[in-house]
């Protein structure tokens, strides 16, 4: 990283070279260096996709501008992620609210929300969904502004996740009713909330990082995003997917399948599948995201 020389009177053009030379050397690709420039100017800038390009040209930095990017370059080389530093998160058509104590929302659970919507036509009766361990509510939102008709919960452990889901879902205007809950009490019944109702739709992103694959991850995730919803025990990755399925028969309905919808490493995936079949399921399937990768498990309970 070379040190950013970034002053008032500056084109945005000009800082954006100079951001993408001073970020961190993790950031290897051009392509994200130049799309990082472009996030932070356009934050601070307040200026739309559109009219950034056709005022970076000649549109010059102010001096609050300039000391804001400063003091952004230097949070982003202690490795904090640049979601956490311009607030937002994009994910599917919102900006969701993030900040330290949520995890940031990944592209490839924009895929599993897109892969519920495939499966659940606007055809279907409305479904009752649960997300479980659902951060900054980016799958219920995201499903709920497609299926407007559907009942939507949510839950997680963590009140400083659960803030950031408050503030995502008033923004959005999705109705999602959220709790807070430990799933590993939930799953044996113990503190389920008298006000869920009977659930058709089980979805799930738990942690499923095993602590191994540290060595290889960047440092902004791992300083900067929440352990606890990142990373398992080498000697137990499973640990969460076994609470999910054990929570099945404690919230659906005895007259009505529950279809059980999960993100995993690609490793674990069949893996999950099995647990799912030992467990009951009429059905599982193991799905892939877009790189190719074996990514969720569809499972069915009767």
């Amino acid at each position: 990283m070379s040190e950013a020389m970034i002053v008032a009177g500056m084109t945005l053009c000009d800082a954006a070279l100079a951001i993408a030379e001073a970020l961190p050397a993790y950031y290897v690709e051009t392509r994200e260096r130049q799309a990082m420039s472009e996030m932070l100017l356009q934050h601070i800038t307040k200026l739309s996709q559109t009219n950034y390009l056709l005022d970076r040209k000649v549109r010059q930095l102010s001096d609050t501008e300039a000391t804001w990017l400063c003091q952004a370059l230097e949070r982003l080389t202690h490795d904090e992620p640049i979601q956490y530093i311009v607030g937002v998160a994009p994910f599917g058509s919102f900006d969701l609210t993030v900040g330290r104590g949520v995890l940031i929302p990944r592209p490839e659970t924009a895929e599993l929300c897109e892969l519920i919507l495939a499966r659940h036509p606007a055809t279907e009766a409305p479904q009752r969904l649960l997300d479980v361990g659902c951060g900054s509510a980016c799958i219920p939102i995201y499903i709920g502004s497609e299926r407007p008709q559907w009942s939507l919960y949510a839950m997680d452990q963590s009140e400083q996740a659960l803030g950031y889901a408050e503030q995502n879902v008033r923004q959005t205007g999705v109705a999602v009713q959220l709790f807070r809950g430990d799933l590993f009490a939930w799953c044996q019944g113990k503190g389920i909330p008298a006000k869920l109702p009977p659930i058709n739709l089980l979805v799930s992103n738990p942690p499923y990082i095993p602590e191994c694959d540290q060595a290889t991850m960047r440092p902004n995730v791992l300083v900067g995003e929440p352990r606890e919803a990142l990373f398992v025990p080498d000697a137990d990755p499973l640990r969460y997917y076994r609470a999910l399925v054990a929570l099945v028969p404690q919230i659906r309905s005895p007259q009505a399948p529950l279809t059980l919808y999960c993100e995993t490493h690609h490793q674990l995936a069949h893996e999950v599948a099995a647990l799912c079949e030992q467990a009951g399921a009429i059905s599982s399937e193991v799905l892939k995201d877009l790189t190719g990768r074996e990514r969720f498990v569809q499972a069915t309970f009767q």
